[in-house]
């Protein structure tokens, strides 16, 4: 799973009256220019082989339908399945925002913080969870994900200190209404399917314990 980063852009522009436009520096109009600029360094700037999304999630601005804005907060989230590549990213979105800000006379403020690494499975522990999810669900019900997700998992601070596998638990029945996807307001969980993924888990564990006793 990708890595998970938050950022916050401010821009401060001027206010003025909508009829007289010149005499301000519209913040509205520099966060469009803005926006349309962070979404081409994803296709641009980044090897298409390295997975990356910028995505903006929200944006604040404005007091009336006459008044040029003066002030614009941006909120949005960055993921990358590479290192060198998040590395990269916060000077590219930076140098896109100040260029914007410099030719349009705003000024900007820009905040950026690394949230979770990425997530990446450790291939023995992998060996061992798959094996005795196949003892308990049966091999027809075990899935291997084998393409990356861009969905961010703070799991991936423990792999940073042990060796360990994440897996998902498939909870979608649909007689119970529970196949919504995450971030829904209708997202419920089939609790009978809970005691399948312990049943993994505690299997699991004993088989690493069998493991480093031999």
């Amino acid at each position: 799973m990708a890595s998970a980063d938050i950022f916050t852009i401010e821009i401060f522009g001027k206010s003025a009256h909508g009829a007289r436009p010149h005499e301000g520096v519209d913040a509205i109009l520099v966060t469009a220019m803005i926006v349309n600029s962070l979404n081409h360094i994803v296709s641009r700037k980044i090897d298409p082989l390295h997975p990356a999304v910028i995505s903006l999630g929200t944006i604040e601005g404005g007091k009336a339908s006459n008044i040029i804005c003066d002030h614009v907060i941006l909120k949005g989230t960055v993921r990358t399945i590479n290192e060198e590549v998040r590395s990269k990213i916060p000077e590219m979105m930076e140098s896109s925002i100040e260029g914007i800000c410099k030719s349009m006379g705003a000024e900007y403020n820009f905040d950026y913080e690394f949230g979770q690494p990425e997530l990446i499975n450790d291939d023995a522990m992998v060996d061992i969870v798959v094996s005795e999810a196949k003892e308990v669900i049966g091999e027809e019900n075990c899935i291997d994900l084998k393409d990356p997700v861009m969905g961010g998992e703070d799991f991936s601070e423990y792999l940073k200190i042990v060796p360990g596998a994440f897996f998902r638990l498939g909870t979608c029945n649909e007689a119970k209404e529970t196949c919504v996807s995450q971030h829904n307001s209708r997202f419920d969980v089939d609790d009978d399917a809970l005691q399948y993924g312990m049943k993994i888990m505690a299997a699991s564990a004993l088989a690493f314990l069998s493991k480093k006793e031999e």
